[in-house]
């Protein structure tokens, strides 16, 4: 196993642990962050954001890593999860009445600075499952 695939397991246990501290570590001085859910991120505070945002959500998060491959450029995972949305919080522009818990697939895509730290990340995902799911656990 090379650097940059621990590197990607070391990503997904560490957002099952909700360890939001040692997820930014893992991130470049200035990392540029796309979420299909989200708008786009960048600059130094792009990686507390994206967790900070993440945990506050979900109460729960189980991810699966299926395969990674890493190539000259970029690094690659595919990946599961299930996760749980807690009440109150917004998801897909809904507030949620109460909790609920949906899977999802998808994929991410990374590149490494010289040091070994994530630069980038493509977080490509299912959206209209949450989406759907949200509506149905809205305010009305």
């Amino acid at each position: 196993m090379n650097d940059h695939t621990a590197t990607i397991l070391r990503w997904f246990e560490l957002l099952n642990r909700g360890d939001s501290d040692g997820f930014v570590e893992l991130f470049a001085k200035s990392p540029y962050i796309k979420n299909a859910a989200d708008p786009e991120l960048s600059g130094p505070a792009a990686a507390r954001t994206l967790v900070s945002d993440f945990f506050t959500r979900t109460s729960e998060r189980t991810f699966v890593v299926h395969g990674t491959a890493v190539g000259k450029t970029h690094s690659f995972a595919w990946w599961t999860a299930t996760l749980t949305f807690k009440a109150g919080g917004t998801v897909a522009g809904r507030i949620l009445a109460e909790p609920f818990a949906v899977e999802i697939e998808g994929i991410d895509v990374f590149t490494f600075d010289q040091a070994g730290l994530i630069q980038t990340v493509h977080i490509i995902h299912q959206t209209t499952t949450v989406a759907l799911a949200a509506a149905q656990h809205a305010v009305a």
